[in-house]
């Protein structure tokens, strides 16, 4: 358009000399608002919002067939799962993310993860498959604060079958010298130092002495109609080493369940 124009008036004022047009100067253009430099996009990005474990999502039933329900939780629900490519059996945990309703709810489930992660390949610990996970704990540098026979899974039917640790919710890893003060565990089983909530690393060996004892002769070594009950009979009562079966059991099993369940850590 510009240039017919100056064409049209040539033509009218043919005595004027011509000018050639000045050359055009770059118009000026309001800046940009500064914005954060786009980042490159992944799955870990665009699912972090709904992604606890902040990797992405897997469908489970491409590798694994999903069976029968094992188990309930507080957080979700445990089946019997089948790999495709191997016919291997695991278990598989299916959390329900609308239960994890506050920040420690998630921080504990990614805490659970990392700590089987951390035992993966420990002959007494269940192995963790494809979150990806997988022993008494403390050797390993983790402390389990629920150990109790419902959180132990043999690995077959057969007579051999190797004992495995499960259930780490409530795991924490080992800081030495930190004194744990939050109650947790299970009634029968916890140690009298927690419900005092001044504890250490010591608290399995109580619990796994508490189990022990059960095997042994049958009834837990502290027993009340009520958990208020249960508590105080732990932190106020004595082992009893002398109704039966416990005059036939041998010194040896007595004084090592003697020694596990004494009342002072520093004796554990």
């Amino acid at each position: 358009m510009s240039m017919a124009i100056d064409q049209e008036q040539q033509e009218q004022e043919p005595a004027r000399h011509h000018q050639p047009p000045p050359p055009r100067q770059p118009q000026p253009q309001n800046p940009a608002p500064l914005r954060p430099a786009p980042q490159p996009q992944n799955n870990f990005q665009k699912l972090e919002h709904n992604n606890i474990l902040g990797k992405p999502f897997e469908d489970v039933k491409s590798k694994y067939t999903i069976g029968k329900e094992l188990g309930r939780g507080q957080f979700g629900v445990t089946y019997l799962c089948t790999e495709i490519a191997t016919g291997n059996q695991y278990a598989c945990k299916s959390i329900l993310k609308r239960k994890l309703v506050s920040k420690n709810d998630k921080e504990d489930m990614k805490r659970e993860v990392h700590i089987m992660q951390h035992l993966s390949g420990q002959p007494n610990i269940v192995e963790f498959k494809d979150c990806e996970c997988c022993s008494p704990l403390p050797f390993y540098g983790v402390m389990h604060r629920d150990l109790k026979p419902e959180n132990f899974l043999l690995s077959s039917k057969d007579d051999k079958a190797m004992l495995k640790a499960t259930d780490f919710g409530l795991s924490v890893f080992i800081e030495e010298g930190k004194v744990y003060r939050d109650i947790v565990g299970s009634a029968y089983y916890v140690a009298p130092e927690v419900l005092q909530r001044n504890y250490g690393k010591e608290i399995d060996v109580w619990s796994a002495g508490v189990i022990l004892y059960i095997l042994l002769s049958g009834v837990p070594p502290f027993w009340a109609e009520t958990e208020k009950g249960i508590f105080d009979a732990i932190l106020k009562e004595e082992v009893d080493f002398d109704s039966q079966p416990w005059p036939s059991i041998s010194h040896s099993a007595k004084d090592l369940v003697r020694k596990m369940l004494t009342k002072d850590p520093r004796k554990k």
